[in-house]
């Protein structure tokens, strides 16, 4: 992977010289936020050596390097996934090469089904822990070193972060957030499985991202858009996932932009 690597980063230096203060990855139906920022320069994944495009609707395919109230931002919109048939170390080495960037905070975004049963369709839960049930673990892999690899993930994510924000102006919840693989939506039994886990949320990405961030040292936060709700789990399909997302973008926009100012 190494070499992949640094061929995908002498390209995005020959693109720009720009040097991100802050990443963001944006979940499925939540790519037009980026739009909504101060642009300076978009890759295309298609042109990037060793960059996938997702074949998954909602995820565009472009790095966009934009300001923010002042901050650099690197924003992919867009992510791989395993259910597409990539590798652990496929679906996080965009990870990987914002360790080469030199970039170390990150703002992990998805959207997400609703475990726990209080939980709306608009929410937006704050990850305060995970649980990781893919199967696979994205610590085996040669970027590894081998006496590192043993992670402590008691505390993976900079929850501490949002006492800087007066966040009774949005639809937050907190609790932890569960991946698997997928790609299909989970049944009713598996439903009561995850909720007497003590997940609160569940999706198909984020978690081995966030495990590999940590490992690096990167300061992390991920946030959950609630796009589908227990009580609606008979209808829900990607494309309801998709519109809901894009339904409340704006909201989650808006908390983004505040977040960046204090992260």
């Amino acid at each position: 992977m190494r070499g992949n690597l640094e061929e995908a980063l002498a390209y995005i230096r020959s693109q720009t010289e720009t040097q991100p203060d802050v990443a963001i990855v944006l979940g499925s139906g939540l790519n037009t936020i980026a739009s909504d920022m101060d642009v300076e320069h978009t890759l295309s994944y298609d042109d990037i050596p060793h960059f996938y495009l997702s074949s998954v609707k909602g995820h565009k395919g472009n790095i966009v390097f934009a300001r923010v109230n002042g901050r650099k931002v690197i924003i992919f919109q867009g992510r791989l996934h395993l259910y597409e048939g990539y590798s652990p170390d496929d679906v996080t080495f965009y990870i990987h090469l914002l360790k080469l960037l030199g970039v170390n905070k990150l703002i992990i975004t998805n959207a997400a089904g609703a475990v726990n049963d209080t939980f709306s369709v608009g929410d937006i839960m704050i990850v305060e822990d995970h649980i990781n049930m893919t199967g696979t673990s994205p610590l085996m892999c040669d970027m590894i070193e081998p006496s590192k690899r043993f992670v402590n993930l008691s505390h993976p994510y900079c929850t501490e972060v949002f006492d800087k924000i007066d966040l009774t102006k949005y639809p937050i919840k907190r609790g932890v957030f569960i991946q698997l693989m997928g790609p299909n939506y989970e049944t009713d039994a598996e439903i009561k499985m995850l909720r007497t886990m003590g997940a609160d949320a569940v999706s198909m990405s984020s978690v081995i991202e966030a495990i590999v961030a940590r490992y690096y040292g990167i300061q992390t936060i991920a946030l959950s858009m609630i796009t589908n709700a227990v009580k609606e789990n008979k209808d829900t399909c990607h494309d309801s996932v998709v519109v809901n997302a894009k339904k409340h973008q704006g909201t989650f926009l808006n908390l983004l932009l505040e977040l960046i100012k204090v992260f």
